[in-house]
C-alpha cells in the first residue's frame, strides 16, 4: 500500500507521496503544516488513531482457535490472510508489507502519534479557549497509541517489576527528520507518561457534539472507557471505578429474591440474595447503550445485517471507532481462512456456566457457520484506487472501545478491591442484556430477573471445577490467600469477556494478565503450548525499529517445539 519508511514514525507519513523522504524534507507536503485554525487541527486528528488493527494482531494468538487444515477452496488462497497462520503459531511475521503484521501496527501507531503531536504543536500557537477540545483529544489519542504499543510489545505492568522491564519510546515532539534515534524507557516510565496524558486530557473532553463524526474522535465516554482499560491493566482499581462511574450509573435499586415459601433467600454465608431491580437506572442505561442482541440482532435475517449494525456509528455501544486496513473481516468466511472457531470451541464458550443457574447466552441465536463458526461483528469492504478498479485493499470499521467493556472493567475492579456485592450487581446488569430464557425462539428471548441472576452461592457453584490450586492461575500466584468468592467472580468475568469480546482482541490481554496457558494444535496433529512466562507472549519489536535504536525484546523461556 505504501513504502515502508524506516523510522519509528514520520510526521504526516500518511500524506507523503511515494517519491520518498527527500521531497518531504525539501517542500511543504500539504496544508496541515499550516495549522492556523482549530478546524484544521480537528481534521488532522481524524488521523491520530492507528489505521491498522489491534484485534487482527492478537486474535489468532488466543485460545478457541482451530486449524482446519485448508479452506473450502483447497488452501489458503491469498497472502492477505497469511498473518493468521503466523499469529496462530506465535511466529514473528515474515510479511514486510502486510497490513496485519507487527511491522504495520507498530508503524501505524507511531504515525497516529505523529499526527497527535503535530496537532498539539499547532494548538500552542492558537487561543487556548478555541482549541480546548482538540487538545484534549490529541492528548488522549497520543496516550491511546502508546498504550497499544507498550501493552503488546513490552511486559505487562507490575508495580514490583515495571522499572526493570523495557517499555517503548514515548514520543511527544513532532518529527522533522526521516530517521530519529530513540531509546526504550522502562515500562514504569511509559505507563507514567500515558497516565499523565490521560489526566491532562480528561478535563478537556467534550461529548463530541461539535465533531462531524463524533464516534471517530475521543469524547467523554470513550475517554473514560479507555481510562478503565488502562487502569485495569495497571492495577489502579480506584481509577477504574472512578472513570466508569462518570459514564455508567451505579445500581441502587434491588429486589429481594424469595424462596418458594415467600421468605427472603440468603446465601450460605448469611448475606441476602438480591438482584438489581428492572426499574433501576443502570438496567435502563445498559438496555439503551449495549449492543442490542436481544432486541435487534437476533431478529435480523442475515449475518451481514448484524455486521452492518454492529459496526455502525449509530449503535450507542460503540464509543470509539476507526476505519482500519485489515483482512480480519475476510476471515469470517470459510473459503478464505483455515483458522477459526470450531463447533466444539463455540460450544465451550456458549455453554459456559454464566452463574445464573439456567438460561441461554443470547449470542447462541447469532452464531453462523457449520464446521467453522463466527459471531457476526466485522464485515469488510475494499478501498479502491479508482471507481473502475476491480480490486482493492480490504478494510473494516472497527469498534475500538465499547460500553460493555467499561461495565465489566468496573465489575472486575470491584472484585479486586473485595467489594463483591457491587461486583455482582454490575455483573447482573451485564447479564440482563445477555442471558435469556431461550435464545433459539422469538418468545424466549427475554431476561427473567427473578430466576436468571448471579449470587454468591451461584458463583461458587458455577466455578467449582476451576477453583483448585492448579486450576485457578492468577498473576499474583497467591491463590491461597484469596476468598473463594473472589476466585469465582474472576473466573466468571473471564468467561463473560471471552464471549463478549470474541474477535476483538481483548482476550489476549486476559490471557497475559491472568497467566492463562494457550494450546494450539496444527491440522497435522502437532501441538504447542504458550505457557506463562514464555517470551512469545510479548510481541517482537519490528526490524525497522532497529534503525531508530529500539532494541528487540529478549526471547526467554521460549518453547517453540511442535510435537
Amino acid at each position: 500500500m505504501k513504502n515502508i519508511i524506516y523510522s519509528i514514525s514520520i510526521a504526516l507519513a500518511a500524506a507523503l507521496p511515494l517519491g520518498g523522504c527527500s521531497e518531504f524534507l525539501d517542500t511543504v507536503p500539504d496544508e496541515r503544516t499550516q495549522l492556523d485554525k482549530v478546524d484544521k487541527v480537528e481534521a488532522l486528528l481524524v488521523s491520530a488513531y492507528p489505521q491498522r488493527s489491534f484485534a487482527a494482531l492478537v486474535h489468532y494468538r488466543c485460545d478457541n482457535i482451530t486449524d482446519f487444515g485448508m479452506t473450502q477452496t483447497g488452501g489458503q488462497p491469498i497472502s492477505l490472510v497469511q498473518f493468521a497462520g503466523e499469529e496462530f503459531t506465535w511466529s514473528e511475521s515474515i510479511q514486510p508489507n502486510g497490513n496485519d503484521t507487527e511491522e504495520a501496527f507498530w508503524t501505524a501507531c507511531y504515525e497516529a502519534v505523529a499526527h497527535a503531536n503535530h496537532a498539539l504543536h499547532a494548538l500552542d500557537d492558537l487561543p487556548e479557549t478555541e482549541g480546548r477540545a482538540a487538545r484534549g483529544e490529541a492528548l488522549m489519542a497520543r496516550a491511546f497509541s502508546h498504550f497499544y504499543l507498550v501493552s503488546l510489545f513490552s511486559e505487562l505492568y507490575n508495580p514490583t517489576t515495571a522499572a526493570l522491564h523495557p517499555g517503548i519510546p514515548y514520543v511527544t515532539e513532532p518529527e522533522e527528520r526521516p530517521i530519529v534515534t530513540y531509546r526504550r524507557e522502562t515500562v514504569a516510565d511509559t505507563y507514567a507518561k500515558i497516565d499523565q496524558d490521560i489526566q491532562a486530557g480528561m478535563p478537556l473532553m467534550t461529548d463530541g457534539a461539535g465533531f462531524h463524526a463524533p464516534k471517530y474522535h475521543f469524547g467523554i465516554a470513550s475517554a473514560c472507557a479507555f481510562a478503565t482499560r488502562f487502569y485495569l491493566l495497571k492495577g489502579d482499581y480506584g481509577n477504574v471505578i472512578k472513570y466508569a462511574d462518570m459514564v455508567f450509573p451505579v445500581p441502587s435499586q434491588f429486589d429481594d429474591i424469595l424462596t418458594p415459601a415467600g421468605t427472603a433467600l440468603k446465601n450460605a454465608d448469611g448475606t441476602p440474595v438480591k438482584n438489581v431491580s428492572p426499574a433501576d437506572n443502570a438496567i435502563a442505561f445498559a438496555a439503551g447503550n449495549f449492543h442490542p442482541f436481544i432486541s435487534s440482532y437476533t431478529s435480523m435475517s442475515t449475518a451481514t445485517g448484524i455486521m452492518g449494525a454492529y459496526a455502525s456509528s449509530s449503535t450507542a455501544a460503540n464509543l470509539l471507532q476507526s476505519e482500519q486496513f485489515t483482512s480480519l473481516g475476510l476471515l469470517n468466511y470459510r473459503y478464505y481462512s483455515r483458522f477459526g472457531l470450531s463447533l466444539n470451541d463455540a460450544r465451550s464458550m456458549l455453554f459456559a456456566d454464566s452463574g445464573t443457574s439456567g438460561g441461554d447466552w443470547i449470542f447462541l441465536g447469532c452464531f453462523y457457520g457449520s464446521d467453522m463458526l463466527f459471531l457476526p461483528k466485522l464485515d469488510y469492504d475494499l478501498y479502491k484506487s479508482s471507481v473502475s478498479a476491480t480490486s482493492g485493499i480490504p478494510y473494516s470499521v472497527m469498534p475500538l472501545l465499547r460500553m460493555e467493556e467499561l461495565l465489566l472493567n468496573r465489575a472486575e475492579a470491584y472484585v479486586m478491591t473485595d467489594d463483591f456485592d457491587k461486583a455482582i450487581a454490575d455483573m447482573n446488569v451485564y447479564l440482563s442484556q445477555r442471558i435469556v430464557r431461550d435464545a433459539t425462539s422469538d418468545s424466549g428471548r427475554v431476561y427473567d430477573p427473578k430466576n436468571f441472576y448471579l449470587s454468591r452461592d451461584r458463583a461458587l457453584e458455577a466455578t467449582i471445577s476451576d477453583r483448585t490450586v492448579n486450576g485457578f492461575i492468577n498473576q499474583y500466584n497467591d491463590t491461597a490467600s484469596w476468598p473463594e468468592i473472589k476466585k469465582a467472580l474472576v473466573i466468571l468475568l473471564l468467561r463473560y469477556r471471552n464471549l463478549e469480546f470474541w474477535q476483538e482482541g481483548l482476550r489476549w490481554y486476559d490471557i497475559r494478565r491472568w497467566n492463562i496457558p494457550v494450546k494450539h494444535t496444527l491440522a497435522s496433529g502437532a501441538s504447542n503450548t504458550l505457557a506463562p512466562g514464555d517470551g512469545r507472549r510479548v510481541l517482537q519489536i519490528p526490524e525497522s525499529a532497529l534503525l531508530s535504536g529500539v532494541e528487540k525484546n529478549e526471547r526467554q523461556n521460549v518453547d517453540d517445539v511442535w510435537n
